[in-house]
């Protein structure tokens, strides 16, 4: 059994404005990550709101949120949501990370393909004894 599972991930920004908050929805459907992008998950497949924020793409309820401090990684508590992957292996999409911020500023964070392994993204997991 998953006892704690942790998103981790990097800010590449070097500043980080003030009452930044990074929130994670569970997506709700298949996306190709070769083709997606605002307006699309997959080819010929538009997402159903721009940015996969149609009721279709993804859930309403927020499965992580985090207020960011100047830092350079930061952790989503994302437990429940791989738990619900685990006992529905047909549910696991992904998940979405929207930023929210009172300036509307923009945050940057390593991904997928960085050339440093260490800033990629990692889920880290803690299996229970």
């Amino acid at each position: 059994q998953i006892q704690n599972a942790q998103l981790r991930l990097r800010v590449l920004d070097e500043t980080i404005p003030p009452n930044v908050i990074v929130k994670g929805y569970p997506l709700l459907r298949d996306w190709d990550s070769a083709i997606v992008n605002w307006t699309k998950a997959s080819s010929g497949q538009p997402w159903s709101g721009p940015g996969a924020s149609g009721s279709e793409d993804r859930a309403d309820a927020v499965t992580a949120s985090e207020s960011l401090t100047p830092s350079s990684y930061f952790w989503l508590d994302v437990t429940e949501l791989v738990q619900a992957w685990l006992a529905d292996p047909s549910s696991q999409h992904g998940i979405l990370l929207a930023v929210r911020s009172d300036d509307g500023a923009a945050l940057y964070l390593g991904s997928l393909d960085h050339s440093l392994t260490d800033w990629r993204p990692r889920l880290e997991i803690t299996l229970a004894p």
